[in-house]
């Protein structure tokens, strides 16, 4: 067996049993260790992303907002998964650090920008939600502007689906008509 692998995993396990602890300052002692020994840039990044996630679980959220955003202006050799998966953190982060509209701003363009990852599909269930509770029909009109841009994104069926139920629910002939033109939509667009 590689030593020098043996010695990064056991450490990364060190280190998230002691952040499932809560044992914060532990963790992030562990995680800085892990990036100064990283065998790569991208274990680097997964070290600092690491720290990042630490400070948001002890309400430290101004420092885990730096480091991520210094990851985000880093361009070098960032794949666009991790990418997507920065972005989708630093603006759950702004949110949770209370400035809302910015955060959400900053989820919109997790979703816009990289639809096709896992982390531009958990913005856009983070934002479903988030505004459905606030105005349905912004959401259903959000959808249709997203499908507009991006329709041939992994999450155009999404967007016409989601416009097209929030008109269904309305249950009016008006929004009827809509919701029947935008499920028209998503049966001539399905991808399987």
């Amino acid at each position: 067996r590689n030593a020098e692998l043996y010695a990064c995993t056991s450490g990364i396990q060190k280190a998230e049993r002691t952040l499932e602890k809560r044992d914060y300052d532990g963790a992030l002692r562990l995680f800085k260790a892990l990036q100064k020994t990283a065998l790569s840039k991208f274990d680097e990044r997964l070290a600092l992303m690491r720290q990042a996630e630490t400070y948001r679980r002890a309400g430290k959220l101004n420092q885990a907002e730096h480091i991520l955003s210094k990851l985000l202006r880093s361009r070098k050799d960032i794949d666009r998964e991790q990418r997507a998966k920065i972005a989708y953190k630093h603006a759950r982060v702004v949110i949770e650090n209370n400035r809302e509209d910015q955060g959400e701003s900053l989820m919109k363009q997790v979703t816009q920008v990289f639809p096709n990852t896992i982390f531009g599909h958990r913005s856009f269930t983070y934002l479903r939600g988030r505004i459905i509770a606030r105005d349905p029909a912004e959401f259903a009109t959000y959808c249709q502007e997203q499908y507009k841009h991006n329709p041939k994104s992994e999450l155009a069926d999404n967007y016409l689906y989601e416009s097209a139920l929030i008109h269904f629910r309305k249950k009016n002939s008006r929004d009827d008509t809509i919701a029947a033109g935008l499920y028209k939509k998503v049966l001539a667009n399905w991808r399987f």
